[in-house]
Protein backbone atom coordinates (compact mmCIF):
# COMPACT_ATOMS: atom_id res chain seq x y z
CA UNK A 1 0.00 0.00 0.00
CA UNK A 2 2.91 2.34 0.66
CA UNK A 3 4.13 1.99 -2.92
CA UNK A 4 0.69 2.91 -4.24
CA UNK A 5 0.52 5.94 -1.94
CA UNK A 6 4.03 7.09 -2.88
CA UNK A 7 3.19 6.65 -6.57
CA UNK A 8 0.23 9.00 -6.27
CA UNK A 9 2.19 11.48 -4.16
CA UNK A 10 4.92 11.59 -6.78
CA UNK A 11 2.30 11.89 -9.52
CA UNK A 12 1.09 15.17 -8.05
CA UNK A 13 4.44 16.65 -9.10
CA UNK A 14 4.89 15.01 -12.47
CA UNK A 15 3.59 15.43 -15.98
CA UNK A 16 0.96 12.72 -15.61
CA UNK A 17 -0.91 11.67 -12.49
CA UNK A 18 -2.95 8.55 -12.84
CA UNK A 19 -3.93 5.56 -10.79
CA UNK A 20 -4.28 2.41 -12.80
CA UNK A 21 -2.91 -0.18 -10.43
CA UNK A 22 -4.06 -3.73 -11.04
CA UNK A 23 -3.33 -4.82 -7.50
CA UNK A 24 0.41 -5.23 -7.83
CA UNK A 25 1.03 -2.54 -5.20
CA UNK A 26 -0.89 -4.42 -2.53
CA UNK A 27 -0.49 -8.06 -3.40
CA UNK A 28 0.41 -10.72 -5.89
CA UNK A 29 -1.05 -11.02 -9.38
CA UNK A 30 -0.18 -14.10 -11.37
CA UNK A 31 0.90 -12.79 -14.76
CA UNK A 32 2.49 -16.09 -15.76
CA UNK A 33 -0.82 -17.65 -16.76
CA UNK A 34 -2.46 -16.26 -19.87
CA UNK A 35 -5.02 -14.82 -20.07
CA UNK A 36 -4.55 -12.96 -16.81
CA UNK A 37 -7.56 -13.07 -14.53
CA UNK A 38 -7.58 -9.47 -13.29
CA UNK A 39 -10.39 -10.32 -10.89
CA UNK A 40 -7.93 -12.57 -9.05
CA UNK A 41 -5.69 -9.57 -8.36
CA UNK A 42 -6.36 -7.44 -5.30
CA UNK A 43 -7.80 -4.12 -6.43
CA UNK A 44 -6.63 -0.86 -4.96
CA UNK A 45 -9.17 1.95 -4.98
CA UNK A 46 -8.28 5.31 -3.50
CA UNK A 47 -11.54 5.51 -1.56
CA UNK A 48 -11.07 2.01 -0.17
CA UNK A 49 -7.63 2.27 1.43
CA UNK A 50 -6.65 2.44 5.11
CA UNK A 51 -7.30 5.87 6.62
CA UNK A 52 -3.61 6.76 6.86
CA UNK A 53 -3.07 6.14 3.15
CA UNK A 54 -6.40 7.69 2.16
CA UNK A 55 -5.47 10.91 3.97
CA UNK A 56 -2.07 11.07 2.24
CA UNK A 57 -3.54 10.28 -1.19
CA UNK A 58 -6.32 12.83 -0.77
CA UNK A 59 -3.76 15.49 0.19
CA UNK A 60 -1.70 14.65 -2.91
CA UNK A 61 -4.78 14.92 -5.14
CA UNK A 62 -5.73 18.24 -3.57
CA UNK A 63 -2.19 19.52 -4.10
CA UNK A 64 -2.34 18.41 -7.73
CA UNK A 65 -5.60 20.29 -8.22
CA UNK A 66 -4.08 23.40 -6.63
CA UNK A 67 -1.12 23.13 -9.03
CA UNK A 68 -3.26 23.26 -12.20
CA UNK A 69 -2.65 27.01 -12.83
CA UNK A 70 1.09 26.54 -12.18
CA UNK A 71 1.22 23.55 -14.53
CA UNK A 72 -0.73 25.43 -17.19
CA UNK A 73 1.80 28.28 -17.13
CA UNK A 74 4.71 25.82 -16.99
CA UNK A 75 3.39 23.94 -20.01
CA UNK A 76 2.89 27.20 -21.92
CA UNK A 77 6.50 28.10 -21.13
CA UNK A 78 7.65 24.64 -22.22
CA UNK A 79 5.84 25.08 -25.51
CA UNK A 80 7.42 28.50 -26.06
CA UNK A 81 10.97 27.54 -25.04
CA UNK A 82 11.22 23.86 -25.90
CA UNK A 83 12.40 23.06 -22.35
CA UNK A 84 10.37 20.39 -20.61
CA UNK A 85 8.38 21.01 -17.46
CA UNK A 86 10.30 18.20 -15.73
CA UNK A 87 14.01 18.94 -16.08
CA UNK A 88 17.15 17.42 -14.57
CA UNK A 89 19.10 19.63 -12.19
CA UNK A 90 22.07 19.92 -14.55
CA UNK A 91 19.96 21.82 -17.10
CA UNK A 92 19.98 24.83 -14.78
CA UNK A 93 23.28 24.15 -12.99
CA UNK A 94 25.63 22.57 -15.55
CA UNK A 95 28.78 23.48 -13.60
CA UNK A 96 27.63 22.00 -10.27
CA UNK A 97 28.78 18.45 -9.57
CA UNK A 98 25.77 17.87 -7.30
CA UNK A 99 23.47 18.54 -10.25
CA UNK A 100 24.67 15.27 -11.80
CA UNK A 101 24.51 13.24 -8.57
CA UNK A 102 22.35 10.16 -8.45
CA UNK A 103 22.43 6.89 -6.60
CA UNK A 104 21.73 3.40 -7.95
CA UNK A 105 19.00 2.92 -5.33
CA UNK A 106 17.02 5.89 -6.64
CA UNK A 107 17.90 8.27 -3.84
CA UNK A 108 18.67 11.82 -4.85
CA UNK A 109 16.30 11.49 -7.79
CA UNK A 110 15.33 15.13 -7.77
CA UNK A 111 14.30 17.33 -10.65
CA UNK A 112 12.85 20.71 -11.50
CA UNK A 113 9.10 20.86 -11.98
CA UNK A 114 8.51 24.10 -13.81
CA UNK A 115 10.57 27.17 -13.04
CA UNK A 116 9.90 27.41 -9.32
CA UNK A 117 9.84 23.92 -7.84
CA UNK A 118 12.35 21.19 -7.07
CA UNK A 119 10.79 17.77 -6.53
CA UNK A 120 12.68 15.15 -4.55
CA UNK A 121 10.52 12.03 -4.36
CA UNK A 122 10.80 9.53 -1.54
CA UNK A 123 12.02 6.29 -3.08
CA UNK A 124 12.81 4.09 -0.07
CA UNK A 125 10.15 2.17 1.87
CA UNK A 126 9.42 3.66 5.28
CA UNK A 127 11.39 6.84 4.58
CA UNK A 128 10.05 10.23 5.57
CA UNK A 129 12.54 12.38 3.69
CA UNK A 130 14.94 12.21 0.79
CA UNK A 131 18.06 14.02 1.88
CA UNK A 132 17.90 15.95 -1.39
CA UNK A 133 19.42 19.33 -1.91
CA UNK A 134 17.92 22.68 -2.77
CA UNK A 135 18.99 25.30 -5.24
CA UNK A 136 20.96 27.21 -2.59
CA UNK A 137 23.48 24.35 -2.39
CA UNK A 138 23.76 24.18 -6.17
CA UNK A 139 24.23 27.88 -6.88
Amino acid sequence: MELYTRWLQWGAYSGIMRSHDRGMASGHCNFNNWPVDVEACPRVEVWNTPQFHFTAIRAAMQERAALVPYMYNSLASAFATGLGVMRPMYFDFPAADMAYAAAPNGSFAQYFFGEDMIVSPITAPGANGTGGTDNTTLA
